[in-house]
């Protein structure tokens, strides 16, 4: 793909691209949900573009190159594809759809509607300085402290980096706050440990 379609450019609307490329429901949903196709077709949102899109996967690839009916009947008659959905993804749905597709956040960051003043990145954290970070939890592994309380490991992520973070049992009180892909502000004292900030 990252061959082919640069090589059948220019392309004057959906039609023409879905034509030239003849893409599978699979390549096309990697397309859509990476934000590929943002430029193809002029829109204002791409939460309901992007979604209206996925609705009509299987008409999308249903789209043969048939240069008689082209010519005939113009795409718009050929085929009726909408833009508009009753049912929009989140913003957050958007962004995730984009790291499932891409590897990373294309057009903003999961914990963009969360900053505020007082908030440190976390490439900025330095060792033995208190400070406050927001990020969202990618993973998180429990065991038992030496009195047999529990405690965790997480891996904290912004759009700055990632970092690795220690909950003792006396935060750990209450463990079913913490859950894998919720974003949360955490108050932390970072120090150094077998070379790692955390």
């Amino acid at each position: 793909l990252a061959v082919k379609i640069p090589l059948n450019r220019p392309y004057s609307d959906l039609i023409d691209f879905l034509y030239k490329n003849k893409l599978t429901q699979r390549d096309l949903k990697g397309l859509i949900c990476s934000g590929a196709l943002d430029e193809v077709v002029p829109h204002d949102n791409p939460m309901v573009f992007r979604a209206a899109l996925i609705e009509q996967l299987s008409t999308l690839t249903s789209v043969k190159k048939n240069p008689n009916q082209l010519s005939l009947f113009g795409a718009s008659e050929m085929f009726d594809i909408s833009y508009e959905t009753d049912s929009p993804w989140t913003y957050r749905e958007m962004l995730e759809n984009e790291r499932e597709y891409l590897g990373r956040y294309r057009s903003g960051h999961p914990i963009d509607e969360f900053r505020q003043g007082g908030i440190t990145k976390i490439k900025d954290v330095m060792p033995e300085v208190n400070c406050t970070i927001c990020g969202i939890i990618r993973e998180i592994k429990e065991i038992k402290d030496k009195n047999d309380n529990l405690m965790c490991f997480l891996e904290v992520e912004d759009d700055s980096g990632t970092m690795s973070m220690t909950v003792f049992s006396r935060q750990y009180e209450e463990p079913s706050i913490y859950e894998t892909d919720d974003v949360m502000y955490f108050h932390i004292s970072p120090s150094v440990y077998n070379e790692r900030l955390g």
